[in-house]
């Protein structure tokens, strides 16, 4: 059913994309079909050096009355729920997955990039570890685009809340096999 639902979504954005000028392709609005206010839907990219929202974004969201991102980042038990979903299942850790060597070169990487040891981070799942060095790889510092969004819906009092639960998202990953993460991780320390 989610894959139908995902490919149906899918279907509707890429048919959307022919209905708007495409320089917009992160914002889009909604109207018509009897809606009193237009609704928006805006893509982002989650991580970047320069979050600074467009004036037709802040325009868009100067007309709303609610934010919706992908997770309720406003639920300060948000982190905790999500900690559950960070470690392997069955004991499993990133010496089942790697040859000795690659280990090593994993091991390494970690010093090197966070200053500790990939031993402390064993059981995590691959790509958690993935995500904790994104920010490295960015040549700034890191910004979210989220928090932005946040900012101003905090300023205007709008109510924040999430399209996704963590468990729903978390799933969604649990459908990748730990040795395709741990490819993923390799190739990362590798390039």
């Amino acid at each position: 059913m989610k894959k139908i639902t995902l490919l149906l979504f899918g279907f509707l954005l890429t048919s959307m994309s022919f209905a708007q000028d495409l320089e917009n392709t992160l914002l889009w609005e909604i109207s018509g079909n009897g809606l009193e206010k237009p609704s928006y839907i805006f893509g982002t990219i989650h991580m970047t050096c320069d979050a600074t929202l467009k004036e037709k974004v802040v325009k868009a969201l100067d007309s709303t009355t609610l934010l919706v991102l992908e997770l309720d980042m406003d639920d300060p038990a948000m982190t905790m729920q999500m900690m559950k979903y960070m470690y392997m299942k069955d004991d499993k850790t990133i010496k089942d997955l790697v040859s000795d060597e690659d280990y090593s070169l994993l091991n390494n990487f970690f010093k090197d990039q966070m200053g500790m040891p990939l031993e402390n981070m064993q059981r995590m799942k691959p790509f958690f570890l993935v995500a904790m060095f994104y920010p490295k790889l960015l040549d700034c510092p890191m910004q979210v685009v989220e928090q932005e969004l946040m900012k101003v819906a905090h300023d205007q009092n709008e109510e924040v809340l999430g399209l996704e639960t963590i468990e729903e998202q978390m799933s969604i990953f649990d459908e990748i096999p730990y040795d395709e993460q741990v490819t993923d991780l390799l190739s990362s320390a590798k390039d």
